[in-house]
């Protein structure tokens, strides 16, 4: 009879946290296009619903009772911060979708990153449509500085970072070369490459040096994030470092960036930007009051063309071609991060024109301006 009675307190224990669920209704503001973006709900807004006291049983199902991927942000911690997952809501409509327990399944992660001390200490992170890297402190220490973000084009969705250092170190193939997966043709230099972000006082950038430590903050499977601390650089009479927290999402053309500067005066002048060549056949686009600098670079032969971009949800004070970049301008307050949007495509993978991506950057910008409306019930 106690047997008995356990096992029916189990089976009712079990079904009561099965029927825990909460709602979440997904509106999209924009009537004319459909939206597909990875939606993040701070997790204090979902335990105000529901305790969810075993986070080990979580699902996300969609109005289908199909399971959809998710993952719990932590910033570097063990307290949840959030939870994110992929939706999709039609133009003008909504989508429901709940947050219940659950037998979870696994996920193919669609994004990574690391540490790559075997080529001088690069950090590299890529998504399913793209992938970047820095560079360390091995590589400043022969003398190549820059704190430039590289951009490596890709037309696969399999995470190709440890397959390409691999080959390219061992002399099976060069990730110079498109084997047909991508590949980096991009030239960052003593620039802000593919969208870092310098002061800018007295009409000219400071560039910084190399990355001296890195912390991986959230791993995936959906979004990568990671904090980069610079040594410390002059900018006119001021000494000043920098901390860049990087985030890549599963299915974005761009990083999300967020920096902060120690400094002895109150207020800065920045430009997040984008080297351009100087060259025939290059294209600029940019609109400060809708927050967005694009740029096409001049067609490489049969390597294609590049792309990339810098993009502000708050707009930028003005874009300028300047000191070898096309810059967008804003101001930095000491003890505040400013945020920002950088990155790139290419006409293999996925944008034959650059009307293409003009298109999709200006998209990209209106959706920040205009974000998902999301009701927790």
């Amino acid at each position: 009879m106690k047997t008995a009675f356990l096992f029916f307190a189990a089976l009712l224990t079990g079904s009561v946290l099965y029927g825990r669920s909460v709602s979440v209704t997904v509106i999209n503001p924009d009537p004319s296009a459909s939206r597909t973006e990875i939606l993040e709900i701070p997790w204090k807004q979902v335990l105000k619903r529901e305790a969810f006291p075993d986070t080990s049983r979580i699902v996300v199902v969609d109005a289908h009772e199909r399971s959809v991927p998710f993952q719990f942000i932590r910033e570097g911690g063990q307290k949840i911060q959030s939870i994110l997952f992929p939706v999709r809501v039609s133009p003008g409509g909504k989508t429901v979708y709940r947050i219940r327990y659950g037998t979870p399944e696994s996920f193919t992660g669609r994004v990574y990153g690391r540490f790559v001390p075997e080529r001088k200490d690069d950090f590299a992170w890529e998504n399913d449509r793209i992938a970047f890297r820095v560079y360390g402190p091995a590589l400043e220490a022969t003398g190549e500085v820059s704190n430039g973000i590289d951009l490596w084009v890709k037309r696969t969705s399999e995470m190709v970072i440890d397959k390409w250092y691999r080959n390219d170190l061992t002399g099976t193939a060069s990730y110079h070369t498109d084997h047909g997966e991508g590949m980096d043709f991009y030239n960052v230099g003593r620039t802000l490459g593919a969208g870092a972000l310098a002061p800018y006082a007295a009409d000219s950038l400071w560039l910084g040096r190399n990355f001296v430590t890195y912390e991986v903050l959230d791993s995936g499977p959906l979004r990568f994030t990671f904090r980069l601390i610079y040594a410390p650089f002059r900018v006119g009479n001021d000494t000043v470092t920098e901390t860049r927290t990087i985030s890549l999402d599963a299915g974005e053309q761009f990083n999300r960036i967020g920096v902060r500067f120690e400094m002895t005066a109150p207020h800065m002048s920045v430009a997040a930007g984008v080297v351009v060549r100087n060259r025939a056949g290059e294209r600029l686009e940019s609109s400060a009051q809708r927050g967005y600098a694009a740029y096409a670079e001049p067609e490489a032969e049969e390597k294609g063309v590049l792309y990339t971009a810098v993009v502000s949800p708050k707009g930028f004070r003005r874009v300028l071609s300047a000191s070898g970049h096309l810059l967008a301008t804003d101001v930095y307050k000491r003890g505040t991060e400013y945020l920002y949007y950088s990155g790139g495509g290419w006409s293999k993978g996925g944008f034959p024109s650059a009307e293409d991506w003009f298109r999709y950057v200006a998209n990209f910008a209106d959706r920040l301006r205009h974000p998902l409306k999301v009701k927790i019930r």
